[in-house]
């Protein structure tokens, strides 16, 4: 297996390759946790390798919306936007929607989250009541548009 670009910082990175994708997600997971999102960031790139490797879909969509929080919480928002693009690649999943949503507010790009939700919205893919949360983010995003005229 070859190693996952940017996932090791040096060769004692290398005695986490052999974890499990459950040991990874994990480790991941605790970091984020303590808000190191460094160490998140690298532990969630080495579970994309492998849940990839692996063929693994389900989790490949989860890791991906994970690593976009992650750069997201450390405010690296162009990171974040292409993870959560291969997020949604995967599985159009409702969290990585708000989380693709949140970016583009965080980067005062109102106006692309306002046309994600509606386009969200018009989707059969989501349930009403995610529907219906959505229809009042477009109505707080607005607001705020509306107060920086």
């Amino acid at each position: 297996d070859a190693v996952p670009n940017g996932a090791a910082n040096n060769d004692s990175d290398e005695k986490y390759y052999n974890k499990s994708l459950q040991e990874l997600s994990v480790m991941a997971n605790d970091a984020f946790k303590k808000e190191n999102f460094g160490e998140a960031i690298k532990f969630y790139k080495l579970a994309l390798f492998k849940a990839d490797s692996a063929k693994n879909n389900d989790n490949l969509s989860k890791i991906w919306q994970n690593l976009a929080i992650a750069y997201y919480s450390s405010e690296n928002y162009n990171d974040a936007l292409s993870a959560i693009e291969k997020s949604l690649l995967i599985k159009k999943s409702p969290e990585s929607i708000e989380v693709k949503a949140a970016i583009f507010e965080d980067t005062k790009e109102l106006d692309k989250a306002i046309a994600l939700f509606e386009e969200s919205i018009k989707s059969n893919d989501f349930p009403a009541e995610r529907k219906t949360a959505w229809k009042k983010e477009i109505s707080r995003i607005t607001s705020i548009k509306t107060k920086k005229k």
